[in-house]
This record gives structure tokens, sequence and C-alpha cells, in this order.
């Protein structure tokens, strides 16, 4: 006898397999249910939480990567606002304008 075989006189779409081992292997196929050593598994739960794992480990490292990036815009909002307060107090350089003693250009008109 066949390992498979069609129900109700090879009209009807539904087939009745009589072997386990044919059945477990389609179902494998598909994706479905498998049996390994008496222990059911699904294969499409496997990959979907694998799938799943993926997506958290990216969404962890976009998670560092923007605050990284929040941290570099922090430093560089202090950079800013240091020299302004530099500025502010004295303690950079006077812009050298024309007319000045001290501006180079001046120099070379006198």
């Amino acid at each position: 006898m066949s390992p498979v075989t069609k129900k109700g006189g090879g009209r009807s779409t539904h087939i009745h397999i009589h072997n386990v081992s044919v059945l477990r292997q389609c179902r494998a196929l598909q994706g479905g249910v498998t049996e390994r050593h008496g222990v059911e598994s699904e294969r499409g739960g496997e990959l979907e939480r694998r799938g799943s794992e993926r997506a958290s480990r990216a969404s962890e490292e976009a998670a560092r990567a923007a605050a990284a990036a929040e941290a570099a815009v922090a430093a560089a909002t202090a950079a800013a606002a240091a020299a302004a307060a530099a500025r502010g107090s004295g303690q950079a350089r006077p812009e050298l304008k024309l007319g000045s003693p001290h501006c180079p250009a001046q120099a070379e008109l006198s």
C-alpha cells in the first residue's frame, strides 16, 4: 500500500498519510511541528524567537548610539559655553581691529 492515498475516490484534495515519518517530513518542510526524540518543537517559533532577539539587539545598539550622540552634543555645548565665558571674562585673545596698534595690517600701513 502506498504511504500516501487520496480520500474520497480521488475527487477530494485532502491527502491522508499513513506513514508517520512521511507526515513528520512534510511538517518539517512546511515549518510546522516537528518531532525529534519524542520532543515536539516548532521550527517557526524558533525562527521567530531568533528574529526578535536580533531586533532587540539592534534596538539596544541604536539606543547606545543615540546616548553617545547626546553625550557628544552635551560636550560640544559645554565647550561652546566655556569659550563664550572665556571671551566674556577677557581671558580670550582680544580681536585685532584695523586701527589698533597691535594689528599687523595696521603696522604695514604705517
